[in-house]
């Protein structure tokens, strides 16, 4: 299939894509609908889109036999469906400090640089592309595909795939997310619960500290009680252990104040099956346990997603795999991932099986001079255009 991969047209969309920038904040992914809908525009799918905040635009594009909206599912008569879920959104890049514009994308030495490269437009223009791909091999997909270009993924998908799920439209058989995976199969990942700890101490003047109560010095012991603690509990085959970064620290209001407030920003990654009550009980026990559980102090959520996992013997996941072995000749292993993406979304509410699989280094997503390689964008395409054409195909 690789030898059908137009791989001038594919570093053309990736790089009109990446030029638009879409850094979140703002976001502003509505500067993407215009070059999404021409790159779709050959295969005349039916449009949605959703844009529940100025600018923060999801775009829906169905792709039907008859070319036609219709319900989707397994109901008799009808052709599975693959969605495919991709955000449009990026992560902001400090110009100043890359070696290259990173919203003026160039291809040196096989790769291709940009903001966006890796996490996630290199994925979404090779699930594009694939649709040519196999086109130009002389199949047609044997499923209904749903693209969904979704906004605001990078800060939790609240204006996103959220929307989307409790819009009722996010319907189908199986589901492909196109991040950056090195083209590993990723099968789950962990949650999340992010906020502040605000902590309330007592004013009294600078030159006499121990007449108050300093909230800097109870929020740094706050820090030191959770920063990478253990958790506790066995390790996840996939996953490891939860873990906790204090990634952020604010308080006080003057240098000659004793501290009355502090906030200490707590990231906590979490197993599949924690809920929301049960991650912040947890950080609780750890404070009681370290003998910090008398502090004033007040957890603030702002934001939570649950962890979310699937069997790696799933039939989708396994039809992945071997698109994946069939274009690279390698079998690709089955991953976790320690942070999150919309799959949750998918797997979790909507109860649709998701996989993550996409080109691109994870470890190029949000770094300075972000790259992909041009051969993994290539082989993507291959092998989505193969899961096109064999996902609901009759067994041989």
């Amino acid at each position: 299939m690789q030898e059908h991969v137009d791989v001038e047209r594919l570093i053309d969309l990736a790089s009109t894509l990446i030029a638009i920038g879409t850094p979140n904040p703002p976001g502003n992914e509505a500067a993407l609908a215009g070059a999404l809908r021409d790159a779709m525009a050959p295969w005349k799918p039916s449009w949605e889109e959703v844009e529940p905040a100025p600018g923060r635009l999801s775009l829906i594009a169905r792709l039907a036999q008859d070319g036609a909206r219709k319900p989707v599912g397994t109901g008799a008569g009808e052709r599975p469906t693959l969605i495919v879920n991709g955000h449009t959104d990026v992560v902001p890049a400090v110009a100043e400090r890359w070696s290259r514009d990173p919203f003026r994308p160039t291809v040196v030495d096989g790769r291709l640089y940009g903001r966006g490269s890796s996490d996630m437009k290199g994925g979404l223009a090779a699930a594009i592309c694939a649709l040519a791909t196999l086109e130009s091999a002389g199949y047609e997909p044997a499923c209904d595909i749903v693209f969904q270009f979704v906004a605001d993924e990078e800060r939790g998908g609240a204006l996103g795939t959220r929307v989307l799920l409790e819009s009722g439209l996010i319907r189908g058989d199986a589901c492909l997310v196109p991040e950056p995976t090195s083209l590993a199969v990723c099968v789950a990942e962990r949650g999340l619960l992010q906020g502040e700890i605000l902590v309330v101490g007592r004013p009294a003047h600078g030159s006499r500290p121990r007449e108050g109560v300093s909230a800097v010095e109870l929020g740094a012991q706050i820090a030191l009680a959770l920063h990478a603690a253990d958790f506790g509990g066995p390790d996840h085959p996939l996953l490891g252990r939860p873990t906790a970064n204090i990634g952020t620290f604010h308080g006080g209001s003057a240098l000659n104040i004793v501290a009355e407030q502090a906030r200490v920003g707590v990231d906590r990654r979490l197993l599949p099956g924690i809920s929301l009550e049960q991650a912040i009980a947890g950080l609780r026990r750890k404070l009681d346990s370290a003998g910090l559980g008398a502090l004033d102090y007040e957890i603030e959520v702002q934001d939570f997603g649950e962890g979310s996992e699937m069997s790696g013997d799933h039939p989708f996941a396994a039809l992945v795999r071997q698109r994946i072995a069939a274009v690279t000749g390698k079998e690709p292993p089955v991953i976790g991932m320690t942070f999150t993406t919309d799959a949750r979304f998918v797997r979790n509410q909507a109860g649709i099986p998701a996989v993550v699989c996409g080109p691109g280094d994870i470890a190029q997503a949000h770094v300075i001079d972000e790259w992909v390689e041009v051969s993994q964008l290539v082989d993507a395409t291959a092998a989505y255009a193969d899961l096109y054409r064999c996902f609901g195909a009759a067994p041989p």
